[in-house]
């Protein structure tokens, strides 16, 4: 395993983690996105399925990471920038629904996410430790 240091590390590469990295990118920002773009959604998401998060079956989180996070229901509580009860830690997409609106399950709540993480990134960037390999496509 490799370690790397990066300003954001974006967990998934569905809609909204390809269009925040996207807006990252053209404010400066470092970033690096974990996952293969559109792969869940091209390869395992039947036609007419209906998204729902649960932070519980997020197992990349830790345990004790999770039973920290403040609530929404079965996701994080969020701020109006995507920010979780852990500072640094951001939630975009379907378990940010609870939290910003419905509009952040769908596409067109991309651009809106993107853009607000981009502001809150260079507001306050820090930097986070990426102590993970991108995974390799087969």
């Amino acid at each position: 395993m490799t370690t790397e240091e990066t300003d954001v590390a974006i967990i998934g590469a569905g809609p909204n983690g390809v269009a925040v990295a996207a807006q990252l990118e053209a404010s400066g920002i470092e970033r690096r996105i974990f996952g293969f773009p559109f792969a869940t959604w091209r390869d395992r998401m039947p036609e007419g399925m209906l998204l729902r998060s649960d932070l519980d079956r997020l197992d990349f989180i830790s345990s004790e990471l999770r039973s920290s996070l403040k609530r929404a229901g079965g996701v994080p509580a969020l701020s109006r920038s995507f920010e979780s009860s852990v500072p640094g830690l951001f939630f975009v997409g379907s378990p940010a629904a609870p939290s910003l609106g419905p509009s952040m399950r769908f596409i067109s709540g991309t651009r809106f996410t993107a853009r607000r993480l981009a502001r809150r990134m260079k507001a306050g960037k820090g930097r986070a430790d990426v102590g993970a390999e991108a995974p390799q496509r087969k």
